[in-house]
């Protein structure tokens, strides 16, 4: 099976994100050390009354675009709202 450039792509970040949360588990076994893993951060983040906004915004954008397909097309306008797709395809036709 041979992937194309998008799903390499995707096994690039699922590999990068694997290897960083690895490394910041086993430094965090190291004593004193104040590493914790990605999750951890996340989650720290979510409890915390100004840090949670711009993670629930910034997720919600991402969900929206990877999901906009599901989207049933009565509801065009909150298609339409999906900025990084925006950007991407403005960068994309500035490169051709």
């Amino acid at each position: 099976m041979k992937l194309k450039p998008s799903g390499l792509a995707w096994v690039g970040l699922v590999v990068y994100v694997t290897i960083i949360d690895i490394l910041l588990l086993k430094m965090k076994q190291i004593k004193g050390n104040p590493y914790r893993s990605m999750s951890e951060a996340f989650g720290e983040a979510l409890k915390h009354p100004w840090k949670r906004w711009p993670i629930i915004i910034s997720w919600s954008v991402l969900t929206l675009h990877l999901f906009g397909t599901f989207i049933p097309d009565k509801f065009t306008a909150l298609k339409r709202f999906d900025p990084i797709g925006f950007v991407a395809n403005k960068v994309a036709s500035e490169l051709q």
